[in-house]
């Protein structure tokens, strides 16, 4: 790809920049991935057609205030068409997976951390639980498993974790 390439994704869309941001493109639609999606702007490219996108959509059987759930997806054609490769988490579906950010470490393998929470109604009280997850990949995004949870967050909602990797190949959230 470009060295001037940037993208950003928002929900449905996404817009494209090859000037380091200067100037965007766009927007351009998803196709229906499985869902109304809420992502944000996630991705990996591998090629200069091929490009791999960690978002989300809403799923109706999160027990959370706010309903997503974190998949892959990959366009093969620079974007024209997406084929979804599989949902980030696959544990009770009722627990929200959200925000990832996702990286390659130098064993080629994808790492993302993300966004988790579960409301917990004990009668007419409920306990708003939100932490961080990292989940990996060894191929190429079409099976995810547990990796670790690096974080307990207080409040109401937590925020998006941001992963880095240094360039020793440790993680860093």
């Amino acid at each position: 790809g470009s060295p001037g390439f940037a993208m950003k994704c928002s929900g449905e869309v996404f817009f494209v920049s090859h000037d380091r941001g200067r100037n965007w493109q766009g927007p351009f639609g998803f196709p229906d991935l499985g869902g109304k999606l809420t992502s944000r702007t996630d991705y990996h490219v591998l090629c200069p057609q091929e490009c791999l996108f960690f978002l989300s959509a809403f799923e109706s059987k999160v027990e959370a205030g706010f309903q997503d759930r974190a998949f892959c997806a990959r366009t093969r054609d620079g974007g024209k068409t997406f084929e979804f490769l599989s949902w980030m988490t696959g544990e009770p579906i009722g627990i929200r997976s959200v925000m990832p950010s996702t990286v390659k470490n130098p064993k080629g393998v994808l790492v993302s951390a993300m966004r988790r929470r579960h409301d917990d109604q004990a009668g007419n009280t409920v306990k708003v639980k939100c932490w961080i997850d990292v989940y990996q990949s060894a191929d190429g995004g079409f099976t995810w498993e547990f990796l670790s949870k690096v974080a307990d967050i207080e409040g109401n909602n937590g925020n998006p974790p941001s992963m880095v990797c240094l360039q020793d190949g440790r993680l860093c959230v």
